[in-house]
């Protein structure tokens, strides 16, 4: 028996020291900000370049520059022509938001048109609350809404009670809309009379928008004037509360395992020593002290790895919090000194990834979430990584190895709407990438089948043209041989 404690003692004490963990720990941090939805007109007319360098650059240019100024907001984005898209739901993560931003172009959607109030009902349903006060949807377009009942419109923007800003990208006097092939400008879209179609920014419809929602009409020629415009605005509104959680660590579990270690070794003192001969040769049970002072010397080593991976814990936790205060810098020196104290610190290693993301250092992002991965064991930090990793790949325009990240993001988290999001418009961006390479691959095909039919041609012109000089060159000296005179007859001596 004395024998088996000991050597429940030993197993015990040895786990203990390996310092299993189990669960996670989750820090709750709680902002207030606006929710802000953009949709951008996406159809055919926003090609048109009186605003440069075109008006739906000029708009992607607009949000972009506006997500930058936020702090505790969240956004979303719609794309809309005929149809409304829904691109990204309501989020904090700026930089996915600005990834999906910049994908953002007029073949997304094949039916052409302009349907704002498809635009307005679908910005509806991003928002988490109803009887929110500071819900906000941003309308970037030229206005050319050649479907709008007026009335109807009216009525929704009222009945939302969201407040629409919209912005008016384009001129008054309008221009036509380029048709391009490889950045060439080839022609201009032209009516069914075969005239050319000019677009105009319909800017009575956009105020009309806005005032009956208590929003605003901005000119969207000026960038700066426009964002500042906005950030004043959003400032002025009530902020909602949200809770947003923060992966912080694991939980140790050592203190379980040396309580059973301290258990066995308090029942092998308390328990009779009667020694068979072989265990006495062994004489494990004479000297009591020794295991008194394994036990502390078990315990002075755990606590050593404990405080090592407490002031890991602790550095990642004080990284978090200055993460959330866009103290980007400082976060990453604390969590690069986190897992300089605990190498296997995953929470460390995946929030310097994010503070990489944030920065928009894409290689050393990309690299470190895919430590993150090698070390993650939990389906939450594996999504989030996948997750995180496919957006930066987005950003790269590399369309196949997003679509493979995103989907082992969804095998973690099959439930998550932003990943699954992600994924189609990942899939759609690669079968336009692929189709497009094609289109690319067969042109410059053509390309070299017309030079190489020129070349030919120009061997064939040359070779005509020496045929015609050898002859004339023949004819030149047959002349000369008639006009020279003959040599005198040499007769025999």
């Amino acid at each position: 028996i004395k024998l088996l404690f000991l050597i429940l003692f030993i197993l015990f004490s040895t786990i203990a020291l390996v310092n299993p963990k189990i669960g996670t720990e989750l820090k709750t941090v709680k902002r207030e900000g606006v929710d802000i939805v953009f949709a951008l007109d996406v159809s055919k007319s926003m090609l048109a370049e009186d605003i440069a360098p075109n008006r739906l650059e000029k708009a992607k240019r607009i949000v972009s520059e506006i997500i930058n100024t936020l702090n505790n907001d969240r956004v979303g984005v719609i794309a809309y022509a005929a149809t409304a898209l829904p691109i990204l739901p309501i989020t904090d993560d700026y930089s996915t938001a600005k990834t999906f931003l910049q994908s953002l172009n007029t073949d997304m959607l094949s039916s052409q048109g302009t349907a704002i109030i498809q635009s307005i009902n679908l910005a509806q349903k991003f928002y988490d609350d109803e009887d929110q006060t500071n819900r906000v949807l941003c309308i970037l377009s030229d206005g050319e809404d050649h479907e709008v009942e007026r009335q109807n419109l009216l009525e929704l923007a009222e009945r939302s009670g969201i407040t629409i800003i919209t912005i008016g990208l384009g001129s008054v006097k309008g221009a036509p809309i380029p048709i391009k092939e490889n950045n060439i400008v080839k022609s201009y879209k032209k009516d069914e009379n075969g005239d050319v179609v000019v677009t105009k920014l319909n800017t009575q419809l956009l105020n009309t928008i806005a005032n009956s929602s208590s929003g605003i009409y901005i000119e969207g020629v000026n960038t700066e004037l426009v964002v500042e415009e906005i950030s004043k605005r959003l400032k002025e509104m009530d902020k909602k509360e949200f809770e947003s959680k923060q992966f912080v660590a694991y939980k140790d579990q050592f203190q379980w395992f040396i309580s059973f270690a301290i258990l066995f070794l308090s029942l092998e003192l308390l328990v009779f020593e009667k020694k068979t001969y072989w265990v006495k040769k062994l004489n494990l049970f004479n000297e009591k002290i020794s295991y008194i002072v394994l036990l502390f010397f078990c315990i002075k080593i755990n606590s050593q790895s404990t405080t090592i991976d407490k002031e890991s814990n602790n550095l990642t936790l004080d990284g978090n919090i200055e993460f959330s205060e866009k103290n980007l810098i400082e976060a990453e020196a604390l969590y690069r000194k986190s897992i300089s104290k605990d190498s296997t610190n995953i929470a460390a290693s995946y929030n310097l990834a994010n503070s990489f993301y944030n920065k928009e250092l894409n290689q050393e992002a990309l690299n470190q979430y895919r430590s993150s991965i090698k070390k993650a064991k939990d389906k939450t930090t594996l999504h989030k990584s996948f997750h995180n990793l496919g957006n930066l790949f987005m950003k790269n325009k590399d369309y196949q190895n997003a679509v493979n990240s995103f989907k082992n993001a969804l095998l973690n988290n099959p439930k998550d709407d932003e990943t699954r999001y992600n994924y189609v418009l990942a899939k759609e961006l690669l079968k336009n990438q692929q189709k497009n390479n094609k289109k690319d691959d067969k042109d410059k095909k053509n390309d070299k089948d017309k030079k190489d039919d020129k070349d030919k041609k120009d061997d064939k012109d040359k070779k005509g043209d020496n045929k015609k000089d050898e002859k004339k060159n023949d004819k030149k000296d047959n002349k000369n041989e008639k006009n020279k005179p003959k040599p005198n007859k040499i007769s025999p001596e």
